[in-house]
């Protein structure tokens, strides 16, 4: 087993690529990393962080993980096709039953866009931000509990 957080980078990064957009270049290249690291469209997971807390009497913790997807465009109407990546994301994130079985919980938090107008062909990011639960045997980050 792994780290639950790589458990769920793993598992969005192959919903995002079963879901095909960036022409499914799904990455979990350092969010940060210059922009087209990995070539034009791409995607690119991220776990930064977590909480933990006990989630109950018998031990079992809690794990609230910071998740990031950042999604790097180049396009004519870049505010249209960043805010498409968006909503596709969000959207397969927030239905996807793979991910409602591994977290007992996970939403939307916000996003931030930004637009790169040098260079050949303006380029375009949004960096969206989701809050995942999941809940862990005691004093085992690896193992999820049903």
């Amino acid at each position: 087993m792994a780290h639950v957080r790589k458990q769920l980078r793993d598992a969005v990064v192959a919903l995002l690529v079963a879901e095909g957009g960036a022409g499914a270049r799904v990455n979990t290249v350092a969010i940060d990393a210059p922009a087209g690291a990995g070539g034009f469209p791409e995607r690119r997971v991220s776990c930064p962080g977590s909480t933990v807390t006990r989630a109950s009497t018998s031990g079992e913790s809690a794990r609230q993980i910071e998740l990031i997807v950042a999604a790097y465009v180049t396009a004519d109407a870049l505010e249209d096709a960043v805010d498409a990546e968006a909503a596709a994301i969000e959207a397969a994130i927030l239905t996807d039953a793979g991910l409602r079985a591994l977290c007992v919980e996970i939403q939307f938090i916000g996003d931030e866009l930004a637009v790169d107008l040098e260079g050949d062909r303006p380029a375009g990011r949004v960096r969206m931000q989701f809050a995942a639960v999941i809940v862990t045997a005691p004093n085992d980050p690896e193992t999820q509990e049903a």
